[in-house]
């Protein structure tokens, strides 16, 4: 098949590269993993296939109106709500704090924080309390 120049040229699209955003590895139907750059997020997605993660596709969430703080809360918001097999740890953000952080917070050391929360009806997220919750008890004690 040979092409003209102008047949090529009608079909160019612009190059818009993502630059800042979150980015989320699948495998099939699976959120495998979600992470964020605010350098290049197709780069930062390129690292991750040489890290031997398991993945087939991603789906890229424009970041360029975002503060870091907002990208932070996003990705950790993803992270608590898909928990994906590959992310290890929670990413910092100011929505989720860790059973430390709970304990820091309320100055619960030695308490187990799990019950002393749940007896005031605050719900764990897997491993992490919504920071909210955390000072609405403070501020209640």
């Amino acid at each position: 098949m040979k092409l003209s120049k102008e047949a090529i040229l009608s079909s160019k699209q612009p190059f818009n590269p993502i630059v800042r955003g979150i980015y989320i590895l699948n495998h099939q139907d699976e959120i495998v993993y979600v992470g964020q750059s605010t350098s290049n997020v197709m780069a930062r997605i390129f690292t991750h296939n040489n890290e031997k993660k398991m993945f087939d596709s991603y789906t890229i969430i424009d970041g360029k109106n975002l503060s870091d703080r907002d990208l932070n809360n996003l990705e950790a918001e993803l992270f608590v709500q898909f928990r994906p097999r590959y992310n290890s740890h929670m990413p910092q953000n100011t929505i989720y704090a860790s059973k430390e952080k709970a304990r820091e917070l309320l100055g619960a050391k030695g308490k187990n924080i799990k019950k002393h929360l749940e007896s005031y009806g605050i719900k764990a997220f897997g491993e992490y309390y919504k920071v909210a919750d955390l000072l609405s008890l403070r501020e209640m004690r």
